[in-house]
């Protein structure tokens, strides 16, 4: 059973090109986010995504390894009523704001 909506899905070309050179499906790790399984995030941030999917508000991060030492992020974003796939590190608010697929340097 799903903890919340992740609204639009969209994902960081730096994202998109991690999942496919690790061979790995996406849907899966979106999945274990929806689900509450938040990956490799502290005690901290596991509260605060527990708060705030109560709140329905603030942003649900989860951070998964994978297989090839590549790291993905996955960002619910309330505000703006998205699910981001990025990469540790970049600016993804672009994607969250417009809605739609861009180079995440370019922005």
């Amino acid at each position: 059973m799903l903890k919340f909506d992740p609204g639009e899905i969209l994902s960081t070309k730096a994202a998109m090109d991690v999942v496919l050179n690790n061979k790995t499906n996406g849907q899966y790790y979106i999945q274990k986010h929806l689900k509450g399984d938040f990956g490799d995030i502290d005690s901290k941030q596991k509260r605060t995504n527990k708060e705030n999917i109560i709140l329905k508000s603030g942003e649900i991060i989860s951070k998964y390894f994978l297989d090839n030492g590549a790291v993905l992020k996955i960002i619910t974003d309330f505000e703006n009523k998205a699910t981001i796939f990025c990469v540790p590190n970049e600016n993804y608010s672009y994607l969250a704001k417009n809605k739609k697929f861009q180079d995440a340097e370019e922005g």
